[in-house]
Formats: structure tokens, C-alpha cells, sequence
């Protein structure tokens, strides 16, 4: 805001200057005092709220009738990564503004994994032409590749960063994240936690480390927990992990002050957006379980506002605040008929008034990001047992119904001519990831139970945290045939079984997003999910394990380039623990 639109806005306030748009007949949610304002109006300037409620005849270029419904500040989500929905900003925000999401904390942790700045960057760029308010939660792990503290200062201060993103509480006490956390305050940002699984004593030493909130809370004790320790607890309600029921019944339950009570979705798939919402979906529950309708809006609003100390400009009806709103006709159902940004006009009825069309010949630098080591073939995808023929002991990924945890199991498997052979009836199978960037060429190896996978072989080039190529199946052969389609395609899925490809999902935009619309996207998943049926695997397992369960920062056990991890010990382990040599 310059000067002069500033003296605009003040003339405006007193009633000197007509507001340029003036809603008016709206039962106007207030934030502050919990209330609602029945018959009430807002005058906005230049974008910019104006007047609530002003007591003089009001003059303005507009007028709109709000109808009697509910005027409320847009939602803001807390902790999002675009990028789990395969989704462009542009395609995203075609599915999310609708639904009253007026505001994102974004981490893109998958694009400043694949790409480093400049995917940061282009990521930035493309929610900068939306209409969406939009703050940085800058990657840690992609902080954590720098040399020095002086470079991770600068970086987040060049990239305007809100926050650095999640930092597993698990391991503030490295010298390499005791780095990080220093470059953070030096740079005057708060740092994001990252706590699944932890007793009270990790807590406290999160806490300690300066963690300031956390968005792996599953039970009521984690969240006392986090909240008897200072932290904000961001509550979830995304696809894979949906909390939201769990917490907010605990919080009626206990009489819980939600003052630092916030909401994030995290993951959400595209489908899961247009279907069921995202912020305004974990509202829903709330109010279900029992959280007053004005309480709930306020955890999504003035408290994550508050949070992240951009209140001033956000997260209320209020003067001075830019006029980001919604229309609704119940707080119960939390339906969003309208959608204003900056007093524009932007959803309605649940359509996007604002689309933009992706053109990749933009982003050159998002094209051609799978780049397999040389010399792949399908010994690549075999594991050796060191001798001939017997049996080993192997440590493999367990794979729990639901959820996105794992579990560290043992297998006996059958070695035949030096090569540890998958077992179907125990649906233990190999699952190998291979760095796609054309950098190291290495493959980390292991094995999963739990997939199901009786046929061919599934490959990805989406999974968290890395972006490698994942891939696991009954037969090698199979296996290189999913992974070279991947990298043909640009980045996505492949199904191979008998040596042909027999679904193929395209992400050409850095390897991770499609770059369809909402619409075509969720045709394009549905469509792959119905392949992945021909495996004779488990879909929903599948789809968990080739997007987020191999992470290093989720319990028990992931898998990345460089062999199995002990997430809990925090370091690799061997893939076998024992073995027994037939007599040649």
C-alpha cells in the first residue's frame, strides 16, 4: 500500500471518501469476541477493509447484498505441501479458493528437494498470479544441504521466507540442525516441528530447540503434550492422515482452550480437495464434535494469524485487514457460496472464477527431471545374498492397514542362485529406489510386506522426501520396464507386467506435478489406481508406500537411495540379520 492509497483508506474510514465496494445486510463472524454481528456491513478501499459496522451513510462505487448470510474471514491453512496433490498452483487453487481457502503456509519440500532454489522459486512464482495469500515454510531439509550458517541465512531471507519447515524433534541436538536452527533466528523466523511418535521427554527437548508448533499430534496426549510445552498444535485433516475427529473429540471432552489450536491439511490428494475441501472439511468435524461453529472459524483464522504474526494484514473482519472473506449460508455445514480476495469476487458456488492454464514452455527448468543412473538393466533389481543357495533372514518395511507409519519385521526368504527371491504367499517382495537426478546413481535396496503385489512390478517418482524413483515387484524384469517408462514419461507412475508397460501416470512438471487441471487430474489418478488393481496388490498400501511411507523422518523404517533406515535410531541398518548356506 502506497501513501495515497493509505489517505484513501483513512477518508474512507470516516466516511470522506465512498468505499469502492460496500457489502452490507451480512451477519458478519467476529474473530475477536467470538460473536456474530447480525445485520451487519463492511466498506472496503483499495482492497482493503475500511469500515465494520461504519455509523454514518455510507457512499460507495458498489453495493452488494449479503443476503443475511454468514460473512466470515477466508481460512488459512497452516502447513500445506502443494505438491501432495500432484497439482500445479494454478490447478491447486482451482480446487482449494472455492472451498474458502484463502491463505497457505506452504512447504515445498518435494519441488526444493528436486529442484533446490529454483523450483522454490517457480513454486512461488505460480501462488504469486493466484488469487491466494501465500507464505513460505522453507524447506529444512533442502536448508540442510547448505555449507554454511551464513548461507542458510541468506537463502531464507532471499526467498522472503514465513518460517523454516517441519525439523524432526528427533534430531534437534545434530550439529548440522543446531546450524540450521541458528541461521532460523538469525534470520528472525519461526521453525516448524515435526514430532510423530515422541514421549514427553522429546517433546520438551523439541520445544527447547525452539520448535514452535507441531502437526503429528494423533492422539489427545500428544496435543496436551505439545500445548504443556508451549508448542501450537496444528491439527490435521489431510488425506492419508485425518486427525481431525480424533483431536477435536478430545478437545470438547477435556476443556481444552484452543487459543494455540490451529488446522493444516498437510497431504491432500487432488480428488480428496474437490470432493471434500480443505480447511472448511476439518470445520465441518469440529462443529460435529462439538466445538462451537464462531470457535472453530477462529481456530482457522485470527489464531494461525496469530501464530505465524501476520494478524495485522489477515485472519479477521476487521480495519486495516485486507479483505479476503467469505459468504456463507450456515456455520453448521460450513458451505461456501462466495469468495472475495482483496474484495474481488474470485469463487462462487463452488466454481473458480480465476483460472489460469499451465503452460510448461514457461518453466523450462521444471521439464526433463528424470535422469536414471547409466547402465540400468534388470540385475539392477536384483539383491544378492553373498552365496548360492539357502535361506536369509532379512530385515523388511512393514506396511500397517491405514495410516502412513511403519513397522521394522524380520523375513526368512529363499536364496536360489546368489539372489534373494521375493515371497508372495508371505508378501514380502524387493522394493529398491533409485536416485533420478544424475547425480550419485545409487540404488538403496530392501524389502516390504504388506503390498500384496502378486504380478509385475509398480514404479513412482513421487515419493517423499527424496523424489527418487521407487519401485518394487515380483520380477526384475518388470521392474526396469516401470522405471524406464517413468523416466520417458518425465516423471509419474508405471505398471509393467510381462515386460510391457500396463498403466502409465504422467507428471511431467519436475517429475511431481501433473500439469492438467483439478478436473483432469483426478481422471488421470483414477484411472492409475484402476491399474494398479491388475498387480493384484493392495491400492490403498500401494499408493501410501509410492508417495510418503519410505520417508526418513516417519517411524519405524524408511528406504532411500542408500539402503534401509532406522528412523527410531536415526541410521542405516543391514538387509539382512542373518543367513543359512545350503551345502553345494
Amino acid at each position: 500500500m502506497n501513501d495515497r492509497q493509505l489517505k484513501e483508506l483513512i477518508l474512507a474510514a470516516k466516511g470522506k471518501l465512498p468505499f469502492d465496494i460496500y457489502f452490507y445486510n451480512a451477519r458478519i463472524v467476529d474473530v475477536y469476541r467470538e460473536r456474530i454481528i447480525d445485520s451487519g456491513s463492511v466498506g472496503i478501499k483499495n482492497g482493503i477493509i475500511a469500515a465494520v459496522c461504519p455509523d454514518f451513510e455510507p457512499g460507495a462505487t458498489e453495493f452488494i447484498d449479503c443476503r443475511g448470510m454468514y460473512l466470515a474471514p477466508s481460512f488459512i491453512d497452516a502447513h500445506m505441501h502443494i505438491e501432495s496433490s500432484k497439482l500445479t498452483p494454478f490447478a491447486y487453487c482451482e480446487g482449494a479458493v472455492p472451498h474458502g481457502t484463502g491463505c497457505v503456509f506452504f512447504d515445498p519440500m518435494q519441488m526444493s528437494n528436486t529442484l533446490g532454489l529454483k523450483g522454490i522459486k517457480a513454486i512461488c512464482e505460480m501462488l504469486g498470479e493466484m488469487p491466494i495469500e501465500s507464505f513460505l515454510q522453507l524447506s529444512s531439509q533442502y536448508l540442510s544441504t547448505l555449507k554454511t550458517q551464513d548461507d542458510i541465512t541468506n537463502v531464507i531471507k532471499e526467498c522472503r521466507a514465513k518460517t523454516v519447515g517441519e525439523i524432526s524433534g528427533a534430531v534437534v541436538g545434530n550439529e548440522e540442525i543446531i546450524k540450521l536452527l541458528g541461521a532460523a533466528k538469525r534470520a528472525g523466523v519461526k521453525v516448524n516441528g515435526h514430532c510423530p511418535s515422541m514421549g514427553f521427554r522429546d517433546v520438551q527437548q523439541a520445544a527447547c530447540a525452539g520448535l514452535c508448533d507441531d502437526h503429528e499430534c494423533e492422539s489427545i496426549s500428544d496435543l496436551e503434550q505439545r500445548l504443556a510445552c508451549g508448542m501450537a498444535v496444528l491439527v490435521r485433516e489431510g488425506t492419508i492422515e485425518p486427525n481431525c475427529r480424533t483431536l477435536c473429540e478430545g478437545i470438547v471432552k477435556n476443556h481444552i482452550p484452543t487459543d494455540d489450536i490451529i488446522f493444516c491439511t498437510d497431504d491432500k490428494s487432488a480428488e480428496d480437495i474437490k470432493e471434500n475441501g480443505c480447511i472448511d472439511n476439518a470445520l465441518r468435524i469440529a462443529v460435529k464434535c462439538g466445538i462451537s461453529p464462531v470457535s472453530a472459524i477462529k481456530m482457522a483464522t485470527l489464531n494461525v494469524a496469530r501464530h505465524y504474526g501476520v494478524d495485522d494484514i489477515i485472519g479477521s473482519v476487521a480495519p486495516s485487514r485486507k479483505a479476503n472473506f467469505l459468504l456463507m449460508d450456515s456455520l453448521e455445514n460450513m458451505t461456501v457460496k462466495k469468495v472475495y480476495h482483496q474484495g474481488r469476487l474470485v469463487a462462487e458456488n463452488g466454481e473458480f472464477l480465476c483460472r489460469h492454464e499451465f503452460d510448461i514452455t514457461c518453466y523450462p527448468e521444471l521439464k526433463n527431471t528424470v535422469i536414471l543412473p547409466r547402465g540400468l538393466d534388470s540385475h539392477s533389481f536384483e539383491i544378492k545374498a553373498g552365496f548360492e543357495r539357502g535361506y536369509v533372514t532379512a530385515n523388511a518395511i512393514e506396511m500397517p492397514e491405514g495410516g502412513i507409519v511403519t513397522r521394522l519385521v524380520k523375513g526368512r526368504l529363499e536364496v536360489s542362485n546368489g539372489i534373494v527371491c521375493g515371497d508372495t504367499k508371505a508378501d514380502i517382495l524387493p522394493i529398491f529406489v533409485v536416485e533420478r537426478f544424475g547425480r550419485s546413481g545409487e540404488i538403496g535396496s530392501g524389502f516390504i510386506k504388506g503390498l500384496g503385489i502378486k504380478r509385475g512390478a509398480v514404479a513412482a517418482s513421487f515419493a517423499q522426501e527424496s523424489n527418487n524413483v521407487v519401485v518394487s515387484g515380483v520380477d526384475p524384469e518388470d521392474m526396469l520396464c516401470a522405471v524406464k517408462a517413468v523416466e520417458a514419461n518425465g516423471g509419474g507412475a508405471a505398471i509393467a507386467i510381462d515386460g510391457k508397460v500396463a498403466g502409465l501416470y504422467s507428471l511431467p512438471v519436475a517429475g511431481i506435478l501433473s500439469g492438467e487441471n483439478i478436473t483432469g487430474e483426478i481422471k488421470a489418478q483414477k484411472a492409475f489406481r484402476e491399474a494398479l488393481a491388475l498387480t493384484g496388490g493392495n491400492i490403498q498400501r500401494m499408493t501410501v508406500v509410492l508417495t510418503v511411507s519410505l520417508c526418513q523422518t516417519i517411524p519405524e523404517v524408511g528406504l532411500t537411495e542408500k539402503g534401509l533406515f532406522d528412523v527410531n535410531q536415526q541410521r542405516y541398518i543391514p538387509t539382512f540379520t542373518g543367513g543359512e548356506e545350503f551345502e553345494k
